[in-house]
């Protein structure tokens, strides 16, 4: 408990404090992989948007395989399939301001074709934009 009655204390809360942490935020996008807007991969407007609102950065998984109740079958990927509607997650990284900001306009997004998004609270470490490496003289 901390001193003051008031104030909680952080490790109550689970939220724990590590020396070269800081406090993130992980947004994953679950949609298909045919999923589309505006004649253009869902996937792709995704990536455009955090581009474009100068995010730290985005991934695209595919997945081997997928199950959702939307469709009540099991989506797997076959060597002979051109088509395939398998699951992509498109992960986000960046500060709860940023994720908080991107919310409203993924929602827009994704919602013709449906999906699922969440957002997980998590500690960063290290993370360096191109410019920013450890130990370069540009930092000296």
């Amino acid at each position: 408990m901390s001193d003051n009655a008031n104030t909680p204390d952080p490790a109550s809360q689970g939220h724990h404090s590590h020396e070269g942490f800081v406090q993130m935020q992980q947004l994953a996008v679950y949609i298909q992989e045919t999923d589309h807007v505006g004649g253009r991969p869902l996937y792709l407007a995704i990536l455009e948007l955090v581009r474009a609102s100068g995010g730290a950065g985005a991934s695209v998984l595919k997945g081997v395989a997928g199950y959702s109740a939307s469709s009540h079958s099991i989506h797997r990927a076959g060597f002979a399939d051109l088509r395939q509607n398998l699951t992509l997650v498109v992960l986000i990284v960046d500060t709860e301001e940023r994720v908080d900001a991107l919310l409203p306009r993924l929602e827009d997004l994704v919602r013709p074709n449906g999906g699922l998004i969440t957002v997980q609270d998590l500690e960063g470490h290290s993370y360096l934009h191109r410019h920013e490496r450890r130990g370069s003289a540009d930092n000296a």
